[in-house]
């Protein structure tokens, strides 16, 4: 899921680990192992970027890794305060500066939902988030100045412990989600991926860091504390139970469309749309063509219209074997299309084909006549003009957007 929700799991998970010997150090450590994984993405900066979507969500979100990091940083960790370093100002500026980041990170998290919502950047947002973390995290180090917290008494398997809980739950999180993670790693690039929750869902999130906030407030060893702390993981725990439960019954409800419309399939996938755990999309795969439809739990019947799209894989048959390609392939698990450019009528346009990755639907919703429109929310242009084929993702904002996220949280409310 995205990095906020790893942030307050982790923290979460630090504090029931460990949250009675540390107070908030435990939640911070706990945000900091839960954060991790996560910096895989750094990938993006050093290599091709067909090659670090391979790499994302790879070793760091694996079992293997989660089995050995904690013994390292846990080594680590275990020696700073036990050698006192944690008093050096120099290290208390580097924790307000990884604070500063962390916090940073939670801005953009919620300036990803506002924009989406609202169609453009906000930074108001941002600002106010890392205005709020640095008066924070500057708490936390005139609390270190003073000598207040003290973690000498933390044994180097409190430590271990901490960390391994923090920086494992993480890849099973992101396992719920659509994206997949390569828990396997590196002895298998499966990706697990049980598509019943959003890789960003603020009915997940937002009471989850609600109570962590308030246990934060709470001074260690009262047991309204641990309480706060628990609940939030309870009522998270619950949503992600829900949310199987509502994968079951919009499983069952687009087996019943297939079956109304006498569709042949070899198999489907059903996954909830961005934001929410309401409305669901779901696709089959046929011989030729993608059956595919959205359903609400709001709708007042069971039913699922299902309109149909070309494959068009022939188009990618000249370039077989080529790594970009295959990478393409194995990360969208094989449901894709293929189009040529239609709006463009030059020669150089003859040499791109569109690439659009189908487990994450479209950003558009049903028209009148029931069918699908709008341009699907993970794209790539494969360009082939030279001896190398090129992959490239697309990013320009689709010009009808606004109007397209309207109408899907209008869709949310059901029909």
């Amino acid at each position: 899921m995205d990095s906020l929700t790893q942030i307050v799991l982790g923290a979460a998970v630090g504090e029931v680990v460990m949250g009675r010997k540390l107070g908030n150090r435990a939640m911070v450590w706990g945000a900091v192992s839960g954060t991790i994984p996560d910096l895989d993405i750094v990938a993006y900066a050093f290599m091709e970027e067909i090659e670090a979507l391979a790499v994302h969500r790879g070793l760091s979100h694996s079992f293997f890794f989660a089995a050995l990091y904690p013994w390292i940083i846990g080594w680590f960790t275990h020696n700073v305060y036990r050698s006192d370093i944690y008093r050096k100002p120099w290290f208390r500026w580097l924790g307000l500066s990884i604070g500063i980041l962390i916090f940073g990170i939670i801005g953009l998290v919620f300036n990803f939902i506002v924009s989406t919502i609202q169609g453009e950047i906000n930074y108001y947002v941002i600002a106010m988030t890392v205005i709020l973390g640095t008066l924070f995290f500057y708490r936390v180090y005139q609390r270190q100045k003073k000598g207040v917290i003290n973690g000498s008494g933390v044994s180097y398997m409190d430590w271990v412990k901490l960390h391994f809980w923090a920086v494992f739950t993480h890849p099973l999180l992101d396992s719920c989600t659509t994206y997949g993670t390569q828990l396997f790693q590196p002895f298998w690039d499966y990706r697990v991926a049980f598509n019943n929750v959003s890789v960003v869902d603020p009915a997940y999130t937002v009471p989850f860091l609600t109570f962590l906030i308030v246990a934060s407030l709470i001074p260690r060893g009262n047991i309204w504390r641990k309480s706060m702390n628990w609940a939030g993981i309870a009522i998270s725990s619950a949503y992600l139970l829900w949310s199987v439960n509502n994968k079951f019954k919009v499983n069952r409800i687009f087996e019943q469309g297939l079956e109304r419309d006498n569709i042949t399939y070899s198999r489907y996938m059903t996954s909830p749309t961005i934001l929410n755990n309401i409305l669901w999309y779901a696709v089959a795969e046929g011989k030729d063509h993608y059956y595919r439809g959205f359903y609400s739990l709001l709708d007042s019947q069971e039913v699922i219209e299902i309109d149909s799209i070309p494959k068009n894989h022939e188009l990618l048959a000249p370039f077989e074997g080529e790594r970009p390609i295959e990478v393409l392939k194995w990360f969208s698990n094989g449901y894709y299309i293929v189009e040529k450019p239609v709006s463009d009528t030059s020669d150089q346009s003859q040499d791109i084909l569109q690439y659009y990755d189908i487990r994450f639907g479209a950003v558009g919703i049903e028209n009148e006549e029931g069918e699908l429109e709008g341009e699907f929310v993970f794209g790539f242009e494969i360009d082939h003009s030279g001896d190398e084929v090129k992959v490239n993702e697309k990013r320009e904002r689709p010009e009808n957007a606004r109007q397209a996220f309207a109408a899907f949280f209008e869709r949310i409310k059901g029909k």
